[in-house]
């Protein structure tokens, strides 16, 4: 979930996350109470640390929102919420994670976002806990997080997109089939 618990703008500090490109710095342990210790994707975005940024080749003929754009498929480059990660970027955002949570879903209970939980900014996945010994049941940030540790030299891009605009929770086999459909369109 990409939604801050102040639903602020993405350009504001601990506002919702904003819609984009993310280069993935690697996975980190955080002594976060709330973001709990299943390791977390340490995320940056442009101008935030523009050096690390690029896993790709940048062309220093062009300036740095054509390069940003050119990581997209051809028909996602004038779709202006791609660039807000880079907008944010460059109004000074920084330091949004991809992590879990120890917080107890039934506080939302009744909101479109259930049972998922905002945070200050961050993307949360869905973590389920055992309130009595503390043990982990479910996670989906543990599922994100060994998936990208087997990438080749733990290094890549995460992409995120606001699918339709409802207020609930994207399902798995929603998002399954848009990469189903992504990979064909890509062929």
């Amino acid at each position: 979930m990409a939604r801050a618990g102040s639903n602020l703008p993405y350009f504001i500090t601990n506002g919702n996350t904003p819609q984009g490109i993310y280069s993935i710095q690697g996975t980190e342990v955080s002594h976060n109470l709330f973001i709990g210790p299943t390791p977390n994707l340490q995320l940056v975005m442009p101008f935030e640390a523009d050096s690390v940024f690029w896993h790709t080749p940048y062309d220093a003929s062009k300036d740095s929102l054509n390069n940003y754009k050119n990581l997209w498929p051809l028909e996602w480059r004038n779709y202006a919420p791609i660039a807000e990660s880079y907008d944010a970027g460059k109004v000074g955002r920084t330091e949004i994670l991809a992590h879990g949570t120890t917080i107890d879903p039934d506080y939302f209970k009744g909101m479109p976002f259930y049972p998922l939980t905002p945070t200050l900014g961050c993307l949360c996945a869905k973590e389920n806990w055992n309130i009595f010994t503390g043990k982990l049941l479910q996670s989906d940030q543990f599922s994100l997080a060994s998936g990208f540790l087997i990438t080749p030299k733990n290094t890549g891009y995460l992409i995120v997109i606001n699918v339709d605009n409802q207020l609930k929770a994207v399902s798995k086999q929603e998002i399954e089939a848009l990469i189903v459909q992504f990979e064909k369109s890509v062929k």
